[in-house]
């Protein structure tokens, strides 16, 4: 495997890990512009809770490796295109909390009555 690919499947594999890490830190003000290229997990994961790097920061670093050499190497499989927003702490705040009040709409009895009436309208027996 080639660096340029062990690069790119660092890159997918740490932006979640990296996501994942943030929610749980406090967001802080950076101070410095935090370098991505010889950074490793546990580096990544410190700058995170020091507050030299947010997030957000650290995804749009991400995606500006990739876009420089993703034309030459043609490694990334895929890059999701929410990774931004994600990657903004008051935004999935906003989207979690939504996710949770809808969820408390749901049961059970109503996820079977709308499946029966999914399959009764499919069967054509209305």
């Amino acid at each position: 495997m080639s660096k340029s690919q062990i690069f790119a499947l660092f890159a997918l594999i740490a932006g979640p890990i990296v996501i994942i890490t943030a929610c749980v830190q406090p967001p802080q003000a950076p101070q410095e512009r935090f370098d991505v290229v010889e950074a490793g997990i546990p580096e990544i994961q410190r700058a995170l809770a020091e507050g030299r790097v947010t997030s957000r920061q650290l995804v749009d670093r991400y995606l500006e490796r990739i876009g420089l050499y993703e034309l030459d190497l043609n490694a990334t499989m895929a890059v999701n295109p929410q990774a931004q927003v994600l990657a903004d702490d008051s935004l999935r705040r906003r989207m979690v909390a939504a996710g949770l009040r809808r969820a408390e709409k749901l049961t059970w009895e109503r996820m079977v009555e709308g499946t029966t009436e999914t399959y009764r309208r499919a069967l054509g027996e209305e």
